[in-house]
């Protein structure tokens, strides 16, 4: 009997441990993200959807260009919300100064006009030349004047020039568009990473994506849509709690959602490929909830269209 109670004694903290603990990771959870979603309306009821809103507990962070100081301000005035315990403000203003494009002439190959003779007017002899200037004449060579263009000789000249323009035009087009290329593969790579610093939440343990999310779903797909010269590969990630292969293939359930919602936005289901990764590829650690949150993730690469 005295075994007995002593093991229930021993029991009944242990149970309490166990609640507590899990009751505080749920509220943690629920708090995120409920500060996430009231941060997200605030923002949309001032139009500033230019903001990239992210979440980490209690702390907010604030990613985005800004069209003036003034529409910086107003966004950290705006998820200055009940429950938030910092504002991490990484808005930068932008100051963009248009630069003066070179005239299309500043590149048309030159004609070299000091090697066209130019045609100089024919004089004759006087009927009363004397004997000893028509003797001065024949003793001084002979100049023979040029030949006077034709319009058959002007027309090819002008279309060798035409032909000089057009090849250099195509030359220059073909040494920047590989470089133009890589730009803008960079620039839509960025964009896809701005908007993925807020996270996709889905329920737990599930596919389905929580309705706060929506709104990160629509900027991808009109980011999707403005860089429809480049596939786009959807990665899922997980965090290590569980099974390896249930989570791996949770990942790729998760992958495959976003992928279907942008098919749902008329983004062609060619363009796209859905991968799972489980737990494989960690950014922070899994012993702690902020670095298991950060783990389940989706991430969006892209790739030239073959």
């Amino acid at each position: 009997m005295k075994k007995f109670l002593l093991l229930l004694l021993l029991l009944i903290p242990t149970a309490l441990l166990g609640y507590y603990c899990s009751h505080k990771m749920n509220t943690a959870t629920t708090i995120q993200s409920d500060i996430n979603t009231r941060a997200q309306e605030a923002l949309d009821k001032q139009n500033l959807g230019w903001v990239n809103l992210a979440v980490d507990g209690r702390d907010i962070t604030l990613t985005g260009s800004a069209p003036n100081k003034e529409a910086k301000d107003a966004a950290d005035q705006a998820v200055r919300i009940n429950g938030y315990n910092l504002i991490e403000n990484q808005l930068t203003v932008t100051n963009s100064t248009a630069t003066p494009q070179d005239s299309d002439q500043n590149n048309s190959p030159q004609v070299d006009t000091k090697n066209i003779e130019q045609p100089k007017e024919q004089t004759t002899d006087s009927d009363d030349n004397s004997v000893e200037d028509t003797q001065k004449t024949k003793n001084t060579p002979t100049i023979e004047p040029p030949v006077k263009q034709n319009k058959t000789q002007k027309a090819e000249i002008t279309k060798e020039i035409s032909v000089k323009q057009d090849e250099s035009q195509e030359k220059e087009a073909a040494q920047e568009a590989p470089i133009k290329q890589v730009k803008a593969s960079k620039d839509c790579q960025k964009k896809f990473n701005q908007i993925l610093k807020t996270p996709i939440y889905f329920n737990t343990s599930s596919d389905s994506v929580q309705k706060n999310s929506i709104r990160v779903l629509n900027k991808l797909a009109l980011a999707a849509k403005e860089c429809g010269s480049f596939n786009l590969v959807i990665h899922g990630h997980s965090d290590s709690t569980g099974k390896a292969s249930l989570n791996k293939k949770l990942s790729h359930g998760r992958a495959k959602a976003v992928m279907k919602y942008l098919i749902d936005q008329r983004i062609d289901s060619k363009r796209l490929t859905a991968q799972g990764h489980g737990s494989s590829e960690p950014v922070a650690s899994n012993k702690t909830n902020v670095g298991r949150a950060r783990n389940r993730r989706i991430e969006i690469t892209i790739e030239d269209k073959q």
